[in-house]
């Protein structure tokens, strides 16, 4: 792969970082998605996803990232929230 494993684990390494600091610098609601951030941690594997994800999402394309979750015609299709969940996705992005 073009991506080694080395520079999938500095990219986790260096969001997992900013993420930290940003909790720490804004003062967000308790109920705030970002606070998922610190209970579940950004790995290689949900990088990997990731990256898969945004490849699909290049070769079908769809009027809005949060079409790619949908699962109600026109646009149903569960392939995505098998790999990740749409609010994790958003997280990430």
């Amino acid at each position: 792969m073009l991506l080694t494993d080395d520079i999938l684990d500095n990219i986790v390494t260096q969001t997992n970082l900013y993420a930290a600091q940003y909790i720490s610098t804004h003062n967000l609601p308790p109920r705030s998605r970002v606070h998922g951030w610190s209970r579940e941690p950004f790995t290689r594997e949900e990088l990997q996803k990731f990256i898969a994800l945004i490849i699909i999402m290049g070769l079908v394309n769809l009027p809005t990232i949060e079409d790619h979750w949908v699962t109600t015609w026109p646009y149903s299709s569960e392939a995505c929230s098998k790999v990740l969940s749409r609010d994790r996705f958003s997280l990430i992005m």
